[in-house]
Formats: structure tokens, sequence, C-alpha cells
């Protein structure tokens, strides 16, 4: 029981650095096809049973012994009735990946259908922005009309300090994205408000980089603005396709 709950502090520990709160799972689509350390296969949600038997054997094994049953089975419901536990989002993950094998059973009529070979799409180079902004709609409009005079496609803005209905409709363009940080946002994400604005950042980029609407996205602030020598499109265009970053040097403003 002692290795237990250590491993788990150590792993759930670890887990913050991911930006998921302890309750949330992670998505199917962005599972990693890798060995496990020292060559171990993954555990399986649907299939495995590795979470039963390791805390059914914890169960069994206290029930022969008297003095610590009480509380080795006090335990271990309180930890089957925790939500936020890797326990519960693999019971959350396995109910997901079977509503998935069904979805695909009505689809096609077979339960393990073989993928399709779909040719690769060709890249267009858009590109996008995704900044976390603290200023006025005054200071923002600008930036929005300098990237989308150079051909931005989408533009993300998180807006760190919310604006009231009216600036927003000065700003609205249907190539923007207008997001207000307040007290409701951070609920929504299941996260309290970071308080470093470093992290804040980081936190939408993230949620950006992940939905994104373009092949390019650029992190920038309100106060940086994105100059080319060239069409955007070209300079990305001669970029080699092994190249999955690029960094933008930065350059001084001069008055």
């Amino acid at each position: 029981m002692t290795v237990l709950f250590a491993t788990m502090k150590l792993y759930e520990s670890e887990r913050l650095f991911s930006g998921f709160a302890p309750e949330q799972e992670f998505k199917l689509k962005r599972l990693v096809h890798s060995k496990l350390p020292m060559n171990m296969d993954r555990y399986a949600p649907v299939a495995g049973g590795l979470d039963i038997n390791m805390l059914g054997q914890l169960w069994v094994d206290a029930k022969a012994d008297p003095t610590i049953a009480p509380l080795a089975h006090q335990l271990l419901n309180l930890l089957n009735a925790d939500s936020g536990t890797v326990f519960r989002r693999f019971g959350t993950l396995r109910s997901g990946k079977m509503r998935q094998r069904a979805q695909k059973e009505i689809g096609s009529g077979d339960a393990e259908p073989e993928p399709a070979s779909v040719p690769a799409k060709a890249k267009t180079h858009t590109w996008g922005t995704v900044s976390t902004i603290k200023a006025s709609a005054d200071q923002i409009a600008p930036f929005i009309a300098h990237h989308l005079s150079l051909g931005a496609a989408h533009m993300q803005i998180y807006l760190d300090a919310p604006l009231p209905r009216s600036a927003l409709d000065m700003l609205a363009d249907p190539r923007v994205t207008l997001v207000n940080c307040d007290d409701d946002y951070w609920r929504t994400t299941g996260k309290p408000k970071m308080e470093k604005h470093q992290q804040r950042q980081a936190f939408n980029a993230t949620r950006a980089y992940r939905d994104a609407q373009t092949e390019w996205l650029a992190h920038i602030n309100c106060d940086e603005y994105l100059f080319s020598p060239t069409d955007v499109k070209d300079a990305l265009r001669n970029a080699p396709d092994t190249i999955e970053a690029l960094i933008m040097a930065p350059a001084e403003e001069i008055a």
C-alpha cells in the first residue's frame, strides 16, 4: 500500500506539468505509439485488467490480516471513489474507446476496419497567430490590421484583461477569434488562473496549437509586429519540409 500511494504521488505530480487537471483524461487521438520504459507494452484500456488485478490483489491480501484489513479496505474504497486518479481516467478512456469502436461498427459493419488510404494533402502554407494580450482595443486594433494585411488567415487572441462588448465589436473580423479570459473562461478550462503571465501565455498558445486552423502558427505579443522582406507564404514555402518550426529573430523598433 505504501508503494502504491508513493508511486501515485510521483506520477500524479509529474502529470500536473502536462497542463491537465487530475480529473481530465487525455484525448484518444493524441496517443503516442511507443514502447514504455524497460520495453514494456502499454496498458490496453479496453482489454487490459492490470488496474483491477492490482487493486483486487491488495484487497484480498489485506483481508487475510485482521489488523491491516480495515485500514487497507478504507483506503482502497477512497481510491475507488476519487475522480482524480489514473484508475478513474482510464475508466473514462475505456468508455470513450468502446464508443469509438461501436461507431465504427455502425458506420462500416466491420468491428476492425482497415484504415483507408488517403493521399497526402498538398501544403498551402496558410499561417496565423496566437497571442495572450493585456491591452486596450486601441492598441490591439493596429496589431490585428497589420497581420491581416500580411495575409494571416486566422488570429487567435486571448484577452488577459477582458474587454467590454463595445470594444469586442470594434475589433470584430471573421478572421479573428477573441477570447475574454475572465473567470468563466478559466472555469471551463478546468484549471485555476495561473499567477504568472508567461504560464497563461503558454497555456493559451498550447490550446490554440491543438485546434489550429492554419498550417503555421506564430506566437507573438501585441507589441510585436511581424516583418518579412518577401511574402510571408513565400518565406514559409521556402522552408525545408523537415523543418517543424521557425524562429523569428527580434529587431528593435526604429522610431
